[in-house]
C-alpha cells in the first residue's frame, strides 16, 4: 500500500522490472532445495589452510570468499555474524562452482525478500530492490534525503 492505495505485482513482472527474462525464471530454484550441509561445501575451501572451518568464512578460496562479500552486499544480505556461511547462502556459493547447473537468481532475491518478512531484522538490504518495484508499479516517487542507487 502506498498513499492509501493498494498495489500489486506479479512474480515475473517483477523480475522483468528488474532485468531478469524467462530463462532465469525458468532455472533452478535455489529455495526449492535443501540447505547444503556442511560436509557438502569442503570443495570452496583451500586444503591446507590452517584453522579453516568449513561453513565459516576463514579460509574460502578467493573467489567464493569476494564472491561472498559481494553477494551479502546484494542478493544475500546478511545480519548477525557476517563470519559464517549460512543458510542459502551455502547454496549460493555452492551454484559458483563450476560445475554448478545454472540457477534463478531473481528467485533467490524473490525468497530472499520473503524470508526478510519472517525474520525480524534491523535493516532491510533488499529495500532498493523493492523501492524500485514500487517505482515501476505505482509511479510514486519517494522523498530522499540523499541519492540512493538501485543495486
Amino acid at each position: 500500500m502506498t498513499a492509501g492505495e493498494c498495489f500489486s505485482v506479479e512474480y515475473a513482472v517483477f523480475a522483468g522490472y528488474l532485468g531478469f527474462d524467462e530463462d532465469d525464471l525458468a532455472r533452478d530454484k535455489i529455495h526449492d532445495e535443501i540447505v547444503t550441509p556442511l560436509e557438502r561445501m569442503g570443495q570452496l575451501y583451500i586444503p591446507s589452510f590452517r584453522g579453516a572451518v568449513v561453513g565459516k568464512v576463514k579460509g574460502l578460496f578467493p573467489t567464493y570468499r569476494y564472491l561472498d562479500r559481494m553477494f551479502m552486499k546484494t542478493i544475500a544480505y546478511k545480519v548477525g555474524d557476517k563470519g559464517n556461511v549460512g543458510d542459502y547462502s551455502r547454496n549460493l556459493l555452492m551454484g559458483m562452482l563450476p560445475d554448478a547447473r545454472p540457477f534463478s537468481v531473481f528467485d533467490f532475491i524473490w525468497n530472499e525478500i520473503k524470508l526478510v518478512g519472517e525474520r525480524l531484522v534491523k535493516g532491510c538490504g533488499y529495500a532498493p530492490y523493492i523501492t524500485y518495484m514500487i517505482r515501476q508499479v505505482t509511479g510514486y516517487s519517494f522523498e530522499y534525503d540523499k541519492q540512493h542507487k538501485v543495486l
